[in-house]
Order: structure tokens, then sequence, then C-alpha cells
């Protein structure tokens, strides 16, 4: 169900960092979170009530230091106007 996959490494916080836009859930942004080894993942919808197609062609950034991201990403939902998601 994931497209355009776009994946970090968190060095501090011991993660690794998928963003995708799931296309089982119309195309909005998601964000899965796993250790380093690939275990223990969860899964977050970043799209905040957004609509279908909310975050297609995602890209990931770490604030170094802090360990927050943010994903950058189409918002075909809102006219294709670009689209900031972050996740505390």
């Amino acid at each position: 169900s994931a497209n355009q996959p776009n994946v970090a490494v968190d060095a501090a916080g011991g993660e690794l960092l998928v963003v995708t836009d799931d296309q089982s859930n119309d195309g909005k942004p998601v964000l899965v979170r796993c250790g380093l080894d690939g275990t223990s993942c969860s899964t977050f919808d970043l799209s905040a009530g957004q609509g279908a197609g909310s975050g297609t062609f995602p890209r990931l950034a770490i604030e170094p230091g802090t360990g927050r991201f943010f994903v950058a990403a189409k918002d075909v939902a809102n006219g294709g106007m670009p689209a900031l998601f972050w996740l505390k």
C-alpha cells in the first residue's frame, strides 16, 4: 500500500523512519517508526484530517539535536500545494 517511500535514520532516537503516501488510506501521508533492527514498528497517520492525496511524494528531514522530524509533501487534496507535517 506504500508509494514513494522515503527513509531516514534517527541516530539520536535509535529509530528507522519511513514516510510514504499510503494508498490503502487514500494517499494520505503515513510515518512508520521502527527500531534500528527493523522490529517494534508502529504506524502513524500524519494527515491531520486532510483529504485524499494530501501526502504525495513525501520527503523526510530530521532536525539535528532535537530529533524532531518534518515531512514535506505535495497536497493534491488542496490543489497540489506544498504541505508540511510533523510529529513531536
